[in-house]
């Protein structure tokens, strides 16, 4: 989701709250940094307001290879299952 459609952050969570409430998949197994970069990627509030202000900085510091994959195969497998499985 992070890798092809840009998603993170606030956004994210909310897509992956979909699969608790509505598919009722048991995400406590779910590590949500592991995947998606924060909405804010600045460690202290001046950071933050730097990277805000000058809005391609803040793509620039975020390295995608931190970031696993989540694949349309995860997520099918959560909704049959109706839990999160590390892999």
């Amino acid at each position: 989701m992070y890798h092809d459609l840009g998603l993170y952050g606030d956004i994210a969570e909310a897509d992956m709250e979909v699969l608790a409430d509505h598919y009722l998949v048991d995400l406590s197994g779910f590590e949500f940094e592991r995947f998606f970069p924060p909405e804010f990627a600045g460690k202290s509030p001046l950071t933050r307001a730097l990277l805000w202000m000058v809005p391609f900085a803040e793509k620039a510091t975020r390295k995608d290879y931190e970031y696993l994959p989540l694949t349309l195969e995860m997520i099918e497998r959560a909704m049959r299952t109706k839990q999160w499985h590390v892999d």
